[in-house]
């Protein structure tokens, strides 16, 4: 009865660190690919912001190309250049704003994904550990040749009578 209640219980333990070292496994490979999936979707993001950029500093090259024309044209009048003058201010301090903002954006997009990735590998890495744990205490009480009845050879008869 004592012996079939040990094979009961080392078989429970083997499948116990089974099931952890799944579990660890599984969990670490979701938070892996979901590490990647957020990778790829800032590439994305970030890949659109570059077109953005882009399109803005065409859109602000043409428009102090022409800018430049018509301070050149109106170079005569000084009222109509002062009112050149202020319209590109305004239009260089809404871009300064708008650039300001995405950059504000962006930032905090990258700090929130830092934070969650950062927090998804250190759950990850607290199942791998207990993962660990529980296979070195596994080997530490139960070793690495059982002799078939849950004891290390060597032991004696009468510690397992107890």
């Amino acid at each position: 009865m004592a012996w079939m209640i040990l094979g009961y219980s080392a078989a429970a333990l083997c499948l116990a660190a089974a099931v952890t070292l799944v579990f660890a496994f599984v969990t670490l490979r979701r938070s892996l690919s979901r590490w990647e999936e957020e990778a790829a979707r800032l590439g994305r993001e970030a890949e659109a912001a570059l077109a953005e950029w882009r399109q803005l500093g065409s859109e602000a090259a043409g428009a102090a190309r022409l800018c430049r024309e018509g301070m050149e044209g109106l170079e005569s009048l000084a009222q109509g250049g002062r009112a050149i003058g202020e319209a590109a201010r305004a239009a260089a301090g809404v871009a300064a704003d708008a650039a300001v903002r995405w950059t504000q954006k962006l930032s905090d997009q990258l700090a929130a994904t830092e934070d969650k990735q950062t927090r998804r590998l250190g759950e990850t890495l607290d199942w791998m550990e207990l993962g660990v744990f529980a296979w070195n205490a596994w080997n530490q009480h139960f070793g690495s040749a059982p002799n078939g009845h849950g004891r290390k050879s060597g032991e004696n008869a009468e510690q397992h009578r107890r």
